[in-house]
């Protein structure tokens, strides 16, 4: 709260809204006190009266939305955008009015301002104005292709690399798409294609307008007849330097919400699909409505937190019920999260139901016996202060997931840091661990080149966010700062339970100190660090795992052994290696993908992580194996290996294996948030569904079973 000066006086009181009645007390005696954005803020936290919250609240909503209006249009800015402030205005004030009829209008307020500013403020003074509301903490973020940006400058970057041409597919689009587009190479044709809904819709006179200010930029619009659902960047469209981007907001909201932009580099595959239907472009060139549908078909599942749609083709199985449709758990196995013991009455839910993963315990050995490795190779070199003491820090995803217990198991036993805990490595996270007294882990001796050293945890922790989910990336990236801080040359290694928090800690401190971090899954990210002193990884055959997902439910759609393309060659020659690529579990009804260390010395076989197999990349009869449609959540749109990785790989063998995919994005938080979106699996032939937490596998059967 601030006091007015002697001019901001006289201009309020000026204004017919502010002056005072006629008659006694009319003028104004005293300098008002004035409350800034914050200060209401303030003011909400010690007035308790209804009237005076909802006044607050009130207040606070029109500072926010003029505020974010401002923002996002502050490099288009002029006197007819003041005028849409006063309409924005407008919709605050009717709710204000209803709580107290002798509220100012805001309306008019503006209306004034504009009319004071008509010919004295120029535009550019204007922008300096807005800029001065404007701090870091306004930037908005998003992911691209796995990689926080600003929202702002991923946009334009992605278009100042076109060539010919800008196609921008979004039925919502606003001031702030125009701003994005208005430093695109000179001579680039840029189409919206868009039908151009939803509030704050693109007004024309805002487009005309944009076309005056920028007359080097070559832009229009054409309508799109509402086939389209998501929103796609398509640059250099019909040559040969064509890319695809797909949006997972429009860019009117770049950076409002999570989201992602991810480049889509196997567009060409989908193009041979059998779809007639085409859509009319420009100049008389079409565009295979196929083509489009393919592009949908490769979108990853961080760019949509909703989901997709179900309205999608493939044959309907009315015929046979819910609770006997094929169903395949994936990733997260129906468990215990407290024990481990498995959920036998889910993986047992009718005769084609099946578990698909890696092994866990076989991979959590290899990556501590990698981490090992590495220590007695460099071990003269890797002890940063010479003390002695090799330390390491490690980031834990869950701990009550039975991969993450695996792993941090797995590094202790291969450090010898674990110590027994009713049978097992103890797998609790440590702490902080200064002096080696901590219960949970001991210190431990190796003795390399007649030199012993101690091996000793220093610090471990739980990776999960304030609101709850775990494998948080970004919660690893703060970790190591704080470890950091707290131990600075103590730490020689970091190692974590997956990449996602592997290469968060990597980028934030490990990279620029050069200190070996080591992750799992092998994400294309982590793949490539390595050439950069990333230590290493554990290729869990993601592309196994994708492959096999899908295989056991066209097995049992089409009423064949599960084995077939598994085990036993079919007739296309798709045929994995057991014990090679995978194991089985009668007893468990469970499908394991075995792993495989990713180091300095092969890592660049590993750098594509979303290519097909060679050993099952061979196309079924549709005759044979006609398409069917299987509904699939990811239980974490933002989870980098299950949208990078494991989700384009299953889009590969979706068309190899002719079904019909639904893919649905989680929340990472609440099963809810999932099982909501399966209000009618009657339109499904079969399931894929990775739980949030592996023991809410009754979550989805009891919807199945009704």
């Amino acid at each position: 709260m601030f006091e007015l000066n002697d001019e901001e006086v006289e201009n309020l009181s000026r204004c017919k809204n502010f002056t005072l009645n006629m008659g006694r007390g009319s003028n104004i005696k005293y300098k008002p006190y004035v409350f800034t954005e914050q200060g209401v803020y303030m003011l909400m936290t010690v007035l308790h009266g209804e009237l005076a919250i909802k006044q607050s609240r009130a207040l606070v909503k029109t500072f926010k939305k003029m505020k974010d209006y401002i923002l996002e249009n502050r490099d288009l800015i002029g006197q007819r955008e003041i005028l849409q402030l006063s309409m924005e205005t407008a919709n605050n004030r009717i709710e204000i009015n209803k709580i107290n009829s002798d509220m100012i209008s805001l309306e008019k307020q503006i209306s004034d301002v504009a009319e004071g500013l008509k010919d004295v403020v120029t535009k550019s003074e204007l922008a300096d104005m807005m800029n001065s509301f404007v701090s870091d903490d306004d930037d908005k973020w998003l992911m691209f292709n796995a990689k926080f940006s600003s929202a702002d400058e991923v946009y334009e970057s992605i278009y100042k690399q076109a060539k010919s041409s800008i196609y921008v597919v979004d039925n919502y689009i606003g001031l702030r798409t125009l701003v994005h587009l208005k430093n695109s190479p000179t001579g680039v044709n840029i189409i919206l294609f868009s039908d151009n809904v939803g509030n704050n819709k693109l007004h024309n006179i805002e487009f005309t307008d944009f076309c005056k200010e920028y007359p080097s930029v070559k832009i229009s619009m054409k309508k799109t007849g509402g086939i389209f659902h998501d929103r796609f960047i398509v640059l250099d469209y019909g040559t040969a330097d064509e890319r695809v981007f797909l949006c997972g907001a429009s860019s009117k909201d770049a950076g409002a919400r999570i989201t992602s932009i991810v480049e889509d580099y196997g567009v060409s595959k989908y193009i041979r699909r059998n779809i007639s239907t085409s859509i009319s472009f420009i100049g008389g060139k079409s565009m295979k409505k196929k083509k489009i549908l393919a592009v949908i078909a490769a979108a990853t599942m961080a760019l949509s937190m909703v989901g997709c749609g179900s309205s999608g083709g493939g044959s309907s199985s009315s015929g046979v019920a819910n609770k006997d449709k094929p169903l395949v758990w994936y990733n997260r196995q129906p468990s215990n999260s407290s024990t481990g013991e498995l959920d036998k009455t889910a993986l047992n839910f009718n005769k084609d139901t099946y578990y698909v993963g890696f092994d866990a315990n076989q991979g959590a050995e290899l990556q501590g016996e990698m981490v090992l490795d590495y220590i007695k190779e460099n071990a003269a070199t890797i002890d940063r202060n010479g003390d002695g003491v090799i330390g390491y820090v490690l980031a834990i995803g869950d701990i009550g997931h039975n991969d993450s217990i695996a792993r941090t198991r797995g590094v202790r036993s291969a450090l010898g840091t674990g110590v027994d805990a009713n049978g097992a490595v103890d797998s609790t996270p440590a702490g902080t661990n200064v002096d080696g007294s901590a219960k949970v882990v001991q210190d431990a001796t190796l003795e390399v080149d007649g030199k012993k050293y101690t091996i000793r945890e220093l610090a471990s922790q739980e990776m999960k966010n304030s609101a709850g989910a775990t494998w948080d990336a970004a919660t690893a990236g703060n970790a190591i700062g704080t470890w950091t801080a707290s131990f600075g040359d103590q730490i020689d290694v970091v190692v974590s339970n997956n990449d996602g928090m592997g290469m968060s800690m990597f980028n934030a401190w490990s990279k620029d100190n050069k200190v070996p971090t080591f992750g799992y899954d092998a994400n294309s990210d982590a793949v490539a660090a390595i050439a950069e002193g990333y230590g290493g990884t554990i290729s869990q055959h993601a592309d196994v795992q994708a492959y096999l997902t899908l295989r056991v439910l066209r097995n049992a759609l089409d009423g064949v052994d599960v084995d077939t393309g598994i085990g036993t060659a079919d007739e296309a020659g798709n045929k994995l290696d057991e014990g090679v690529d995978y194991r089985y579990s009668a007893d468990e009804r469970s499908y394991y993908a075995l792993n495989v260390a990713v180091t300095a010395d092969n890592y660049q076989d590993f750098t594509d992580s979303t290519k097909v197999y060679d050993k099952v990349s061979k196309q079924l009869d549709s005759s044979k194996s006609p398409s069917k449609k299987v509904w699939l959540d990811i239980y974490n749109a933002s989870d980098n290996f299950l949208s990078s990785t494991y989700q384009p790989l299953l889009q590969n063998y979706d068309d190899l294996l002719n079904l019909n995919v639904d893919y649905i994005g989680g929340d990472g938080q609440t099963e809810s948030n999932i099982t909501n979106r399966l209000g009618n699996p009657g339109e499904y032939d079969a399931f894929a569904i990775n739980m949030v937490k592996t023991d809410n596998a009754a979550s989805y059967t009891s919807i199945l079973n009704k």
